[in-house]
């Protein structure tokens, strides 16, 4: 698996933030998008009898940034093994008393992790 890949199950997302974020998605790439009353995407042309409104990119924008806000932190990924840790690696001694350095790792932020989940143009919005 790539370091990406890792990353990206490292942060469970909830099914409304991704519902939230797949509409906010395709409101930037074909919107834009037309809800019914029930919140299922439809034409703006479409025969509704509940009613059409447009999609809240605004709100759900807010409420994504929210879920980043309290869930996306910076990681460590640990090239070698392919862990996704939450401190940065430090060395330890050997058995001798030697100093050993940690691994090749790789610092990732929590901007670039909001990138890696929902898409660098959604994550410039939230």
């Amino acid at each position: 698996m790539s370091m990406n890949q890792h990353i990206t199950e490292h942060f469970p997302i909830p099914e409304e933030i991704q519902k939230l974020a797949n509409m906010a998605n395709n409101d930037l790439y074909n919107g834009p998008t037309y809800l019914d009353g029930d919140g299922n995407v439809v034409s703006m042309f479409d025969d509704v009898e509940t009613g059409i409104t447009a999609f809240d990119f605004v709100g759900a924008c807010a409420t994504v940034a929210d879920w980043c806000g309290d869930n996306l932190n910076r990681v460590y990924y640990d090239a070698e093994c392919g862990e996704v840790m939450e401190k940065e690696p430090e060395g330890d001694e050997d058995e001798e008393g030697n100093w050993i350095e940690p691994g090749p790792y790789y610092e990732v932020d929590s901007t670039e992790v909001k990138r890696l989940l929902f898409g660098r143009e959604l994550a410039s919005h939230i």
